[in-house]
């Protein structure tokens, strides 16, 4: 038990007020009186700090880990047996008023990451294995501030250590004037049972003993619990659903104790067991039997019925599925880049009717919490959920028939970085790419000038500002970079995705794009242009629609207006007039077309409004 659970309260109440959370505390815990019952005097019994005693495969552990230099105190366990069932248990005296927790007296059972005591009672366990249960009877009288808590270590590697510590999970079911620093997250019930829930990253070891850090996790009773069965399963289940720890994960030990801050008292455990799941569920728990088809979830609520969810590895990830696919032809894969801390699941416009009935296509969509990364590193290699993602791409591409000529990849603010990204990357891969409010860096643009690239941003974004995307365009246009288009919404602020997703070529642009063909004719049409008022204070420019989605060559994209050889603006390709400001006087106009492949048409006429 290494912990300091005072110090992140400031820290987290920021973390948690960014992100939405409520800052109400956990409500407060009538103090716990019951008298232990009298028992003979115990067989085994030590005060001397540290001191173990094996109890079955169970080791009951006189834990003092944070006393520091102090030597004004009483902690003393003992036990009626060395052969479970028996009563064990422990008395204290600590006294003052310490800031922090100074111990935590247990009965442990696994592989603590914290000493090299020999592997007990089947652990480490993947976390996915079923029903790890824990069966118990307590009775406590004491004074000050403490805790009755069950605590699980997580690990990243079945061979525990401080430094692969991932998560320390604690379910508090009794107190006394104590409550742990971090705001609640989240308020659960289990077997009837209410808790608040606590989550706070950066946790580290208050002792000084150990430079390791791990996210910490406390669910708290509203009331005591003294006695009953704990499914652990239930807790670390809720904690992967809310992407709060990672699937891949191992129990390393499982402890229940009292944390200890002042007062005295006595804990007397009567009746503790804890029931471990069967070999054939642990071994259908373990992370390395995870892959393209394991762990599937489909027929989710609200999402097409070909869409389905899964892991590999640490990555949660969606996946759409064309319906009544062909497994003889190859169909495009769009990767779907989510924004921070954004990973709902769901019915994005790529899996509409109307946009499969065009264009039959895949549609990847991985998941990163922010407790696992972003997508994008901003630097030279690559973050990793972003790793992750390529190597379940690579298993898609090779379970499915997907054209490895038309991938696509589009992203949103945190995954609109993640698309200069992987184009800075991964030069000439992906067929084209969109970003959406995101952001690179200026260094990428050699590589990213080989991908065609459609950049979106608001004017007034303070979250990402448009100097993320502007510094990219810029140095790709000082290169001599053709084939990227940036539009941008000088009125509009950070939540442009769905003006983004109105542009009428939004999607067939995309689309349009192959790595296995490239090349690409400019439009054929000849613009005709015309010049009248719109009004008695409007000169408009006009001509006609050169559009030809049949060719190639005439799918146009957009029109670029010009005075004389200033661009002077642009439209989409279903309007074909252009209204001048209105103390415009004189000046010479001419349109010219650009097609999904930055191809040009010839310029127009050319009108005067001086005529």
């Amino acid at each position: 038990m290494r912990k300091n659970i005072v110090i992140l309260t400031f820290c987290l109440c920021l973390i948690l007020t960014a992100c939405g959370r409520s800052q109400e505390t956990a409500p407060p815990q009538t103090a716990i009186v019951q008298e232990p019952p009298k028992t003979p005097q115990p067989a085994l019994s030590t005060c001397a700090d540290f001191e173990r005693f094996h109890i079955g495969d169970y080791i009951l552990n006189n834990n003092v880990w944070n006393k520091g230099d102090r030597t004004d105190y009483t902690q003393c366990i003992f036990a009626h047996g060395d052969t479970p069932p028996t009563t064990m248990g422990w008395r204290w005296d600590w006294p003052g008023d310490a800031r922090e927790i100074q111990a935590y007296p247990e009965v442990m059972l696994g592989d603590s990451p914290w000493d090299a005591e020999p592997v007990t009672g089947g652990l480490p366990l993947p976390i996915g294995a079923r029903d790890v249960l824990i069966t118990y009877t307590a009775a406590i009288s004491a004074t000050g501030q403490w805790n009755m808590a069950f605590e699980m270590w997580l690990t990243s590697d079945p061979a525990p250590a401080d430094h692969n510590i991932t998560d320390e999970v604690m379910i508090w079911v009794a107190r006394n004037d104590l409550m742990p620093g971090p705001l609640v997250y989240d308020k659960v019930t289990f077997d009837g049972v209410a808790y608040t829930v606590h989550v706070a990253p950066g946790h580290g070891d208050a002792s000084g003993d150990s430079a390791a850090t791990w996210k910490y996790i406390a669910f708290v009773t509203r009331e005591p619990q003294l006695s009953g069965t704990l499914n652990m399963s239930h807790f670390l289940d809720y904690l992967v659903e809310k992407q709060v720890i990672e699937p891949d994960r191992y129990i390393a030990s499982l402890e229940l104790g009292t944390e200890i801050r002042s007062g005295a008292g006595e804990f007397i455990l009567s009746a503790y067991e804890v029931t471990m799941p069967s070999a054939e569920s642990v071994s259908a728990a373990t992370p390395e039997d995870q892959s393209a088809d394991a762990n599937r979830v489909t027929n989710i609520p609200g999402l097409p019925p070909t869409y389905y969810e899964a892991t590999y590895g640490k990555l949660t990830y969606g996946f759409y599925v064309p319906e009544n696919y062909d497994p003889a032809q190859s169909y495009p894969l769009i990767i779907h880049l989510h924004g921070f801390s954004y990973t709902k699941s769901d019915n994005l416009v790529w899996y509409s009717r109307d946009i499969q009935a065009r264009t039959p296509c895949f549609v990847f969509t991985p998941k990163t919490p922010p407790s696992w990364g972003d997508w994008s590193g901003w630097w030279d290699t690559l973050s990793e959920p972003m790793q992750v993602t390529m190597e379940m791409l690579d298993q898609l591409i090779a379970e499915y028939p997907i054209d490895k000529c038309r991938l696509y990849v589009y992203g949103i603010s945190m995954g609109g970085e993640g698309t200069f990204d992987l184009l800075g990357k991964y030069p000439g891969k992906f067929a084209a790419g969109m970003s959406v409010c995101g952001g690179g860096r200026a260094e990428w643009a050699e590589n990213i000038a080989q991908t065609p690239l459609w950049m979106f941003h608001g004017g007034k974004d303070t979250v990402n500002p448009p100097s993320l995307t502007e510094d990219v365009y810029h140095a790709l246009v000082a290169i001599g970079a053709t084939r990227m288009r940036y539009t941008n919404y000088p009125d509009l602020g950070h939540e442009i995705w769905n003006v983004a997703g109105s542009e009428p070529a939004w999607t067939e642009w995309m689309f349009a794009h192959s790595t296995c063909d490239t090349t690409c004719p400019p439009p054929t049409g000849e613009l005709v242009l015309e010049l009248s008022r719109s009004d008695a204070n409007t000169l408009r420019l006009s001509w006609n629609d050169i559009r030809n989605p049949a060719k190639k060559a005439d799918q146009i994209w957009y029109y670029q207006i010009f005075s004389g050889q200033d661009l002077i603006g642009t439209t989409e390709f279903d309007q074909t007039t252009f209204d001048l400001p209105p103390d415009t006087e004189g000046g010479t106009f001419t349109v010219r077309a650009i097609n999904y492949c930055f191809e040009a048409s010839e310029r127009s006429n050319a009108v005067s409004a001086g005529d």
